[in-house]
């Protein structure tokens, strides 16, 4: 009895895991999928979902803050968010001991700086 309950266990743990993972993958492209790229829409999940979590106005990471659209900008517009974010030499890469971003995530910010990065 006890082996059943286990392998049930360890179905159930597993199957919730590749759901998980692919709830999380299907998220990710829904910042993808648009030919017009928004700030509000598109740009601003992207920074907040991964990038949030050390560089808001509380923790500051490396006293930056991607919080607003300022913020975003700025980095942006002098060339430092893209050579981060895509691994650049010369820059620290982005997110700190983690994979790159992935790379739908990485051209919708590259679209929205070479599309004048708009507040839209």
């Amino acid at each position: 009895m006890n082996k059943i309950f286990a392998c049930f266990f360890i179905v159930v743990v597993l199957v919730s895991c590749v759901k998980k993972n692919e709830e999380e993958l299907l998220s990710d492209f829904k910042y993808c999928k648009d030919d017009s790229i928004s700030f509000s829409q598109n740009i601003l999940p992207i920074i907040h979902k991964d990038c949030g979590t050390c560089h808001n106005p509380n923790t500051q990471s490396g006293g930056v803050t991607l919080h607003n659209y300022s913020d975003i900008s700025f980095y942006a517009n002098n060339g430092i968010l893209l050579g981060v974010i895509k691994h650049e030499s010369g820059f620290s890469p982005m997110p700190k001991n983690a994979p790159k971003l992935i790379e739908c995530k990485i051209s919708t910010i590259e679209k929205w700086i070479q599309e004048g990065t708009q507040n839209n």
